[in-house]
Parts: C-alpha cells; sequence; structure tokens
C-alpha cells in the first residue's frame, strides 16, 4: 500500500511531531486491514497536524472518502471500537453522495455540513488513493458558510455551553473558525491556521484571547465568564 508521507519533508520534528506520525502509520495500516478498506477513494488529514499546530489536546483529523453512504455506518461502528488503538487519530469519514449533496447521511457526526471539508480542500494533505476534486462537491459561498456558523453558534453552542454539554475550549475554537470565515467574507483569503489568524487580527482582542487560551487554558470561572459575555457582544455587533 502506497501512501503519501509529506511530513518526510519536515525539519526539527519536535517529539510530539514523531509520536503523531506513528500514530498516523499505524492508522494506515489498520485501515487497510479492515473489511470496508476496498470502499476507500482516498484519505486525507486535516488540521492542526498538518500544519504543525498541535498541542497537547490535539488529535489528528483522519478523513477517508468513500463513494457511498452506505458505507459510513460500517466504518464509525468499527472505528468506534478502536478508539482507544487508534487515538489520536479521529476518523470522520464523508462519502461522496455527502460531499455532492452539501448533507450528511447522519446529522450527529462530527464536522458539520460537508462542505467545511470541501471547500479547504487545497489546504489538507493528501495521504492514500485518488485526490477529489473542488468541482464534485456541492460548496456554499463564504458567507453562507460564515452567516451559517454564526447562527449555530448563538442558537445551538452557546446553549450548550450553559447547559455544560459544550466545553470552553469548544466554544473558544468555534470562535476562532467564525472570525476565518470573518476574514473570508472581507477577501482575505488566509490560511486557515492559528498563526495567520493571530497574524492577520492583531487588532480582534477577543480573537487574541482566544488564541491566549489555546495555549494557556485557563478554568478560571470568573475569566471564562467574561469571555463568554464579550462573546455575546461580538456576535450581536458583527
Amino acid at each position: 500500500m502506497k501512501i503519501n508521507k509529506f511530513w518526510k519533508s519536515w525539519k526539527n520534528k519536535t517529539n510530539q511531531e514523531k509520536d503523531y506520525i506513528k500514530a498516523v502509520e499505524r492508522a494506515v495500516d489498520w485501515m487497510s486491514k479492515q473489511s470496508f478498506f476496498k470502499e476507500i477513494i482516498s484519505i486525507y488529514i486535516k488540521g492542526s497536524f498538518v500544519f504543525r499546530e498541535l498541542n497537547n489536546k490535539s488529535d489528528i483529523d483522519f478523513v477517508p472518502i468513500v463513494k457511498y453512504s452506505r458505507s459510513l455506518q460500517k466504518i464509525r461502528e468499527v472505528r468506534d471500537k478502536h478508539k482507544n488503538f487508534l487515538s489520536p487519530v479521529s476518523i470522520l469519514p464523508i462519502s461522496m453522495q455527502e460531499l455532492k449533496a452539501n448533507k450528511r447521511y447522519k446529522k450527529n457526526e462530527r464536522g458539520g455540513r460537508p462542505d467545511y471539508f470541501a471547500v479547504l480542500l487545497p489546504y489538507h494533505k493528501l495521504v492514500y488513493g485518488k485526490a477529489i476534486s473542488q468541482k464534485d462537491c456541492k460548496i456554499r459561498t463564504d458567507m453562507e458558510i460564515y452567516s451559517s456558523l454564526k447562527k449555530s453558534i448563538i442558537n445551538l453552542f452557546l446553549p450548550l455551553y450553559y447547559k455544560k454539554q459544550y466545553g470552553f475550549s469548544q466554544l473558544a475554537k468555534k470562535f476562532s473558525h467564525l472570525v476565518y470565515w470573518e476574514e473570508r467574507v472581507k477577501g482575505n483569503k488566509l490560511l486557515p491556521t492559528w498563526n495567520a489568524l493571530k497574524k492577520e487580527c492583531k487588532k480582534n482582542f477577543l480573537l487574541q484571547k482566544t488564541i491566549y487560551f489555546r495555549i494557556h487554558p485557563t478554568k478560571n470561572k470568573e475569566v471564562r465568564e467574561k469571555y463568554i459575555k464579550d462573546l455575546g457582544e461580538y456576535l450581536k455587533v458583527k
């Protein structure tokens, strides 16, 4: 089985990166031995691992692409039985049927609408198989994605946070995604990375605080409450 080891060109790998590379290779080897492997068109990796922005809580977003949605349930069931073995790899399968319709086969699957993956396809890394094309995917405009995400934060993720069903760090990360799409709407198609956001959005105080919390997590109740208050005000203004 031939895989694209794009990390080979990396210089000065950290110990965490070395461990995560081993985890990627272990996951690919494991997948190649599963009965569903013949249904996989390609495998991509996206997110912080690709951009070398790992922190101590990062996982590796591993995206197998299959042709038909009927294959997804089988992959998820096998994945869930082997989560501990696969960690820190998180397998997030998507079908071409989902990408073409921009609709999830199962609404509760992590990752949001399929076009969140497709619109950033040029930034993901192909590890195995045949590259897919954005032309084969249904993708909303940047404004539509931004508006949908903002609505989700206000109507879904904030209420879940108040019910203690959604974490502080998760909510802060959603806000960073919102700022990214806000910049895209302005015409600033920056890299989807923490470093790019930090550099390009220096005047966005709340984003800078979000980035600080990613490196220096806080459990201070008052600090968190102030952040959530500021987030609510930001969402009303923007």
